[in-house]
Protein backbone atom coordinates (compact mmCIF):
# COMPACT_ATOMS: atom_id res chain seq x y z
CA UNK A 1 0.00 0.00 0.00
CA UNK A 2 1.31 3.18 -0.99
CA UNK A 3 -1.80 5.40 1.31
CA UNK A 4 -4.47 5.69 2.74
CA UNK A 5 -6.15 9.32 3.27
CA UNK A 6 -9.20 9.49 5.57
CA UNK A 7 -9.01 13.43 5.73
CA UNK A 8 -12.20 15.32 5.94
CA UNK A 9 -13.52 18.32 3.99
CA UNK A 10 -12.79 20.52 6.56
CA UNK A 11 -9.48 22.55 5.53
CA UNK A 12 -9.30 23.33 8.87
CA UNK A 13 -10.06 20.45 10.93
CA UNK A 14 -9.01 17.57 8.43
CA UNK A 15 -9.06 14.58 11.39
CA UNK A 16 -12.59 15.87 12.30
CA UNK A 17 -15.79 15.44 10.69
CA UNK A 18 -19.14 16.84 10.68
CA UNK A 19 -20.93 13.73 9.69
CA UNK A 20 -22.99 11.41 11.86
CA UNK A 21 -23.30 8.41 9.27
CA UNK A 22 -20.61 8.16 6.50
CA UNK A 23 -16.52 8.91 6.40
CA UNK A 24 -14.62 9.51 2.98
CA UNK A 25 -11.30 7.36 2.36
CA UNK A 26 -8.99 7.48 -0.84
CA UNK A 27 -5.84 4.70 -1.27
CA UNK A 28 -3.80 3.78 -3.62
CA UNK A 29 -1.55 0.41 -3.35
CA UNK A 30 0.84 -0.82 -6.35
CA UNK A 31 2.08 -4.46 -7.53
CA UNK A 32 4.90 -3.57 -10.52
CA UNK A 33 4.56 -6.95 -11.58
CA UNK A 34 1.00 -8.22 -11.53
CA UNK A 35 -0.84 -5.25 -10.95
CA UNK A 36 -3.44 -4.60 -8.13
CA UNK A 37 -6.51 -6.51 -8.54
CA UNK A 38 -9.13 -5.03 -6.01
CA UNK A 39 -8.60 -3.61 -2.44
CA UNK A 40 -10.11 -4.97 1.25
CA UNK A 41 -11.10 -2.48 3.93
CA UNK A 42 -12.54 -1.99 6.89
CA UNK A 43 -13.06 1.00 10.05
CA UNK A 44 -12.10 0.26 13.22
CA UNK A 45 -12.72 2.26 16.35
CA UNK A 46 -11.04 1.44 19.65
CA UNK A 47 -8.89 -1.09 17.35
CA UNK A 48 -12.11 -3.10 16.35
CA UNK A 49 -13.66 -3.49 13.47
CA UNK A 50 -17.14 -1.87 13.00
CA UNK A 51 -17.48 -2.91 9.45
CA UNK A 52 -17.34 -5.75 7.27
CA UNK A 53 -14.31 -6.06 5.41
CA UNK A 54 -15.50 -4.36 2.05
CA UNK A 55 -14.07 -5.28 -1.23
CA UNK A 56 -13.94 -2.75 -4.32
CA UNK A 57 -12.25 -2.98 -7.60
CA UNK A 58 -9.14 -1.20 -8.24
CA UNK A 59 -10.95 1.11 -10.56
CA UNK A 60 -11.52 3.17 -7.28
CA UNK A 61 -7.56 3.50 -6.37
CA UNK A 62 -6.62 6.67 -5.90
CA UNK A 63 -10.55 8.42 -5.65
CA UNK A 64 -12.54 9.77 -2.69
CA UNK A 65 -15.01 6.67 -1.89
CA UNK A 66 -17.46 7.39 0.56
CA UNK A 67 -18.35 5.02 3.08
CA UNK A 68 -22.27 5.59 4.52
CA UNK A 69 -24.57 3.57 6.73
CA UNK A 70 -22.41 4.55 9.71
CA UNK A 71 -23.17 5.20 13.10
CA UNK A 72 -20.57 7.27 14.12
CA UNK A 73 -20.10 8.68 17.74
CA UNK A 74 -18.72 12.02 19.21
CA UNK A 75 -15.22 12.51 19.79
CA UNK A 76 -14.62 8.81 18.93
CA UNK A 77 -11.58 8.07 17.01
CA UNK A 78 -11.91 5.92 13.57
CA UNK A 79 -8.98 4.46 11.30
CA UNK A 80 -9.46 2.85 8.18
CA UNK A 81 -7.61 -0.55 7.48
CA UNK A 82 -6.54 -1.08 3.68
CA UNK A 83 -5.15 -4.11 2.43
CA UNK A 84 -4.31 -4.45 -1.75
CA UNK A 85 -5.04 -8.14 -3.81
CA UNK A 86 -2.96 -8.70 -7.06
CA UNK A 87 -3.60 -10.74 -10.15
CA UNK A 88 -2.08 -13.84 -8.32
CA UNK A 89 -3.85 -13.98 -5.06
CA UNK A 90 -1.32 -12.53 -2.75
CA UNK A 91 -2.38 -9.84 -0.02
CA UNK A 92 -0.41 -6.90 0.83
CA UNK A 93 -0.05 -6.19 4.52
CA UNK A 94 -2.43 -3.43 5.96
CA UNK A 95 -2.06 -0.17 6.47
CA UNK A 96 -4.01 1.90 8.19
CA UNK A 97 -5.00 5.59 8.08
Amino acid sequence: MLFVNDTSTLILFPEKTCNTDRLRIKFLGEDKESGVSKYFYTLLKDNQPITNLIETLADFAGQWVWVENLILEDNKKYIFSVKAKNFVGLESAAKSS
